[in-house]
């Protein structure tokens, strides 16, 4: 009777670290899956991080463009503007120039 015994503990044996390897292989089987969501969830999270970036930089890059557009608008128009007035002073010059010369005094 011994050796049936000693075969049934041997056996419970067995069966006993059949069962761990599963529970091991099953908890590592959700360790696993737990991590390849928590990757794919820092994945997701870093990517929508990089697009609000990217779209914060376009947004300054507009603002930036934009006031520049305006500041060179302004100045082109500041410059129109003088130039206008010079070229009617000239204009008046010019046209009492040739008055004078039509009538004798230049």
């Amino acid at each position: 009777m011994k050796g049936q015994e000693m075969v049934k503990a041997i056996l419970t044996t067995e069966q006993e670290a059949a069962e761990l390897l599963q529970d091991a292989q099953r908890q590592a089987d959700a360790m696993v899956a737990e991590a390849r969501d928590a990757v794919e969830a820092l994945l997701r999270q870093s990517s929508e991080e990089a697009r609000q970036e990217a779209r914060r930089i376009a947004d300054a890059g507009r603002t930036a463009a934009d006031t520049e557009r305006l500041r060179i608008l302004a100045e082109a128009r500041d410059e129109a503007e003088q130039l206008e007035q010079k070229s009617q002073r000239h204009f008046k010059d010019a046209v009492a120039y040739v008055v004078r010369r039509v009538i004798g005094r230049g």
